[in-house]
């Protein structure tokens, strides 16, 4: 768990970890002469990068593209976050700090093009004011070294370039149209949509969200790149007097065509803890037909190791980081460091099998409330089922052994 968080991290930022790159020459998006009213004088852009092979660039990614032919400017502006291994560590405190930055385009595609992944350009409907604006917020975030603290529901590439083209306009408003099905859903339900491709992404995200799994957050943080230009091509800017209105986006282009396939998974996190429930059950029905066995101790020892290890950073990243947020996490109840507690102080108790029995029940129980939240999925419940086995067997092979 620990080291697919460290891709899911490493995809907050590139700039520091990416190969020598060959440029890729895209041209202008308007290359002819200046329009009447300057209009074309500034280009601005958003761009929609389709989602990579590897597991933390799922969700895809999105940056800002200005040009100005006149001054021979074509720079895209992209929310990165640093790689080191001080950036993890700040990462799980909830304390990673992330922030624009400005690259020349064709290098900025080129880094694309080398992991074979699709850039689609959408122009945006602003006047000449709004991006220039832009370009002046942009800029004046780097040079005042702007940061954010980074995390995986909020703050991120998408929402902030979304929240910055806001801050642009000038006595006008966005306002969002129809927008696709998914995002009338909870957030649970849409973080698994935006992370379908990629189910350990999928059951981590589930893992942590917790009760934020049945909200529904403000729709600049529900973004994602690959509903982002769906959503804008419905959008409108909105004059604050309500007397002008045009659309968001004016055309779209395609930059780079997507090269990689799909990664396909060989094994799920469905098919992964399903197996690891018939080994336990298998375990299990053997132990209690001949006995207790060195297998069965053997898988005590790890079930707890890893259910303890597992409770201990679910309750961190829950009570102390806020990487998620600050909310109940419903996982808490079959994933918390207290069974191992209980062994280490009343192990040698007469009563102690009686705990197995009592933990036991609660994880049934557990087992019984899946309907209650969006959070709870198959995959969690297997393991919930796992230990629910095991605990049952512990105490039918002590009670046996008092008989």
């Amino acid at each position: 768990m620990l080291l697919l968080w460290l891709h899911v991290m490493a995809g907050a930022s590139y700039s520091d970890a990416r190969p020598t790159i060959t440029p890729v020459q895209v041209g202008w998006t308007h290359p002819g002469p200046m329009l009447p009213d300057s209009s074309n004088f500034v280009t601005a852009s958003l761009l929609v990068i389709t989602p990579g092979e590897r597991i933390y660039s799922t969700p895809g990614h999105c940056a800002i593209r200005l040009e100005c032919p006149v001054h021979n400017l074509d720079y895209c502006y992209s929310m990165e976050a640093g790689v080191r291994w001080t950036d993890f560590m700040n990462f799980y405190s909830g304390r990673l700090k992330a922030k624009f930055f400005a690259f020349e385009t064709d290098m900025y595609l080129g880094s694309y093009a080398s992991e074979k992944r699709g850039v689609t350009q959408y122009e945006l409907n602003l006047t000449l004011h709004e991006k220039q604006r832009l370009w002046q917020l942009l800029d004046e975030n780097m040079m005042q070294d702007v940061e954010i603290t980074y995390n995986l529901l909020k703050d991120n590439c998408i929402s902030k370039g979304v929240l910055t083209i806001e801050d642009a306009l000038i006595d006008e408003r966005l306002e969002f149209g129809q927008m696709p099905e998914i995002m009338y859903e909870i957030n649970g339900r849409l973080a698994r949509y935006v992370a379908r491709r990629a189910p350990w992404v999928e059951f981590l995200y589930t893992s942590f969200l917790g009760t934020e799994c049945d909200n529904f957050w403000d729709i600049e943080y529900r973004l994602s790149p690959e509903l982002v230009a769906e959503i804008l091509q419905k959008s409108h800017f909105v004059g604050n007097s309500g007397a002008t209105k045009r659309p968001v986006l004016i055309a779209s282009k395609r930059l780079l065509t997507q090269q990689a396939s799909e990664r396909q998974y060989a094994i799920t996190p469905t098919i992964a803890f399903a197996l690891l429930l018939l080994l336990v059950l298998l375990i299990s029905v053997y132990e209690i037909k001949n006995g207790p066995s060195l297998a069965g101790r053997c898988c005590n020892v790890v079930l707890l190791v890893l259910q303890t290890a597992a409770s201990l950073f679910l309750l961190y990243l829950t009570v102390y980081s806020g990487l998620f947020g600050y909310h109940w996490n419903w996982y808490l109840i079959p994933c918390n460091p207290l069974p191992a507690l209980l062994w280490l102080c009343f192990r040698h108790r007469e009563w102690w099998p009686k705990i197995y029995l009592v933990y036991t029940v609660i994880l049934i129980c557990f087992l019984a409330i899946t309907p209650i939240s969006e959070q709870i999925d198959l995959p969690h419940q297997l393991i919930t089922a796992t230990l629910a086995v095991r605990c049952a067997t512990i105490w039918l092979l002590t009670k046996r052994h008092e008989s």
